[in-house]
């Protein structure tokens, strides 16, 4: 029973029920106002995203501008290298994106580079995006590689130079990933965000933090399953230093590459833990508030309702009036109400005692129904054993003599022996009829005897062994004895069918204080199942023939230790008239 609540429980609960739904909704709201911050956000961070693709694929296109307008040169006609190398180094200073710009030669050969004198004999690096242009006329841009003049971390962009349809050269822009670096670091910008730039490969090209750590080496898995599909929606994922972010990528033209820009999840989330701090402070005031209230006012109506507690006690226990009023309607009406609870008690009592009787009246007449229709049945058991016994026996006899008295003639040696073993067979089926319905042993010899014969009936066709041992069975009603048989009739039978049992064993005792018990085991190894039906039946028989003579029947079935029928049976009840 779960504890009672004081009053001042109660009316905290009326007041802070309504605070339910308000707080919900304005934890909804505070929660819609960050979703909405962080939508925002998220649009921002896709807007910065195109925008740094744009600058980075003018950037990109200016550089490519320059080298087209160099391979056109008319240098590259008279394969004048010298002016061509001049030229090279004027469009290199007039382009602070550029750091260097070379020609190589069909061969791989470097022609010339404008950070060395025309001459110089140079090794020529990353040479995959050079066959490429060879192969395909169309500029493209290489992966990272380190210079081999200054050992810094470059990348080329690769400009085929063609003269009749045919590539003679391939001019390369050299610029340095710091400089694409600064094409992702733009004014504005907030400075947890991070900022890359990847090639088709998903190789980081650029990066605006810790480039020196991250340039050349593959981007997270994320990036990359972003990169091949082409995402267009923020995705979540997180960065080489295990930042969970939430990031867009954008591809840079025509050109392979791609710009990608990730926002902190703690930048998204810093709106709605900022809201959610100001609806908690919020609603932390308003229920202190309501508590200096709500106290006040429990105060005063638990003084009421104690004074109207002493007064009920006293009143019902008759020693005093009730007080003067409490000046709460509710309370007073209560205290005229508990002036009466005496009266209301006896009532109540009257009532039950009552009820009780009648009950008690009815279950006694309907054992003393249930005990009448099982005199009636055992009557005409016996009657019905009797008339089978004198009518069908006297049948069979007169059959036999008749049988007997004919001519020799009359029938064949067969025939007569047919007819002999019906006749036969009759007389065991009436008999074994006879027998079941009442046995003759039970009233000529007594239940020791008849449950033997029971059990030599009923146990020995199958073998099962059966040992019968009855002490001060006399002391049994006649009413007591036929229960007592039908009961181990019962339980033969469920040893029969269901206990597959070896050994059955019947006992029975006089036990003090005026009680006999008989007990019913077996060495059987399948207790009956729950849902057994005719099992159960039989099981439920037995317990209301004892529970009819006022006794009890109790059942065990240990494990590995078969099954044990116990009926209790009262010695001190009134002797009935034999049935």
């Amino acid at each position: 029973m779960k504890a009672p609540l004081s009053i001042a429980t109660w009316l905290w609960a009326l007041v802070l029920l309504p605070t339910v739904p308000l707080t919900a909704v304005l934890g909804y709201t505070a929660y819609q106002y960050a979703l909405e911050r962080e939508h925002q956000l998220t649009l921002s961070l896709i807007d910065q995203t195109e925008e740094l693709a744009r600058r980075a694929e003018i950037q990109i296109e200016r550089v490519s501008g320059a080298l087209t307008t160099l391979s056109l040169a008319q240098a590259v006609e008279r394969h004048d290298m010298a002016a061509l190398h001049a030229f090279a180094r004027r469009v290199q200073q007039a382009s602070p994106t550029l750091s260097a710009i070379s020609l190589v030669d069909r061969d791989d050969q470097l022609v010339f580079l404008t950070l060395s004198p025309l001459g110089s004999r140079l090794p020529a690096a990353q040479l995959d995006s050079v066959h490429e242009a060879f192969r395909t006329g169309r500029p493209n841009l290489s992966r990272p590689f380190k210079s081999p003049v200054s050992n810094n971390t470059v990348v080329a962009l690769n400009v085929p130079v063609l003269r009749h349809g045919e590539v003679l050269y391939c001019l390369r822009g050299i610029f340095s990933v710091s400089t694409l670096a600064d094409l992702i670091r733009p004014e504005g910008l907030p400075a947890d965000w991070l900022a890359g730039i990847f090639d088709q490969e998903g190789t980081t090209v650029a990066r605006s933090r810790s480039p020196a750590l991250y340039v050349g080496q593959p981007a997270t898995p994320a990036m990359l399953e972003a990169i091949a599909h082409r995402t267009r929606a923020a995705w979540s994922g997180k960065t080489k230093e295990g930042i969970d972010t939430l990031s867009v990528v954008r591809q840079i033209g025509d050109w392979g590459w791609f710009v990608a820009l990730a926002v902190p999840d703690r930048t998204l989330t810093a709106p709605l833990e900022h809201e959610l701090f100001r609806f908690t402070a919020l609603t932390l005031g308003t229920l202190a508030l309501l508590s200096l209230t709500l106290l006040v006012l429990c105060r005063h109506i638990a003084r009421r309702l104690d004074s109207v507690a002493d007064d009920a006690r006293q009143a019902i226990s008759g020693r005093v009036p009730l007080a003067a009023s409490t000046g709460i309607l509710e309370l007073d009406e209560l205290r005229r109400s508990l002036s009466h609870a005496d009266l209301y008690r006896q009532a109540i009592l009257d009532q039950v005692q009552q009820r009780t009787a009648e009950l008690r009246a009815a279950q006694q007449r309907l054992t003393e129904f249930a005990r009448q229709q099982e005199d009636n049945i055992e009557h005409e058991r016996l009657r019905i054993a009797r008339e089978v016994h004198d009518q069908i026996g006297a049948i069979f006899s007169g059959v036999a003599m008749l049988l007997g008295g004919l001519p020799p003639s009359a029938l064949s040696s067969e025939q007569r022996r047919t007819l002999d073993a019906a006749l036969q067979q009759g007389v065991t089926t009436a008999r074994r009829i006879t027998a079941e319905l009442r046995p003759p042993l039970l009233d000529d010899l007594g239940l020791q005897t008849a449950l033997e014969e029971l059990a030599r009936n009923v146990l020995t066709p199958a073998q099962i062994d059966c040992q019968v041992d009855l002490a001060a069975a006399q002391c049994l009603t006649a009413r007591q004895t036929i229960a007592c048989y039908r009961i181990v009739q019962e339980a033969l039978t469920n040893v029969l069918r269901h206990s597959r049992a070896a050994a059955c064993q019947i006992t029975g005792r006089a036990e003090p204080p005026g009680a006999y018990t008989l007990t019913i085991t077996d060495n059987g190894q399948s207790p009956p199942a729950p849902d057994d039906h005719g099992r159960h039946f039989g099981l439920t028989s037995m317990r209301e023939r004892a529970l009819l003579l006022g006794g009890e029947l109790q059942i065990e079935h240990p494990p590995g230790q078969g099954f044990l029928v116990r009926v209790i049976l009262p010695l001190d009840t009134e002797r009935s008239q034999d049935v």
